[in-house]
């Protein structure tokens, strides 16, 4: 029984990591900078302001 516990508390550990590791490279993988001027366009044709 003990066995069956450790082994399932070292899976949730390791998914657990990935899912930390995986939040720091989304940023590094995807460049979010390259959507900004789309997304202020449709900002300004929406709200009519300048932005």
């Amino acid at each position: 029984m003990a066995i069956r516990r450790r082994t399932g508390l070292s899976l949730v550990i390791i998914a657990a990591a990935l899912l930390v590791a995986l939040l720091f490279l989304i940023p590094v993988l995807f460049n979010l900078d390259r959507y900004r001027p789309e997304v202020i366009s449709f900002l300004q044709a929406e709200t009519g302001k300048q932005i």
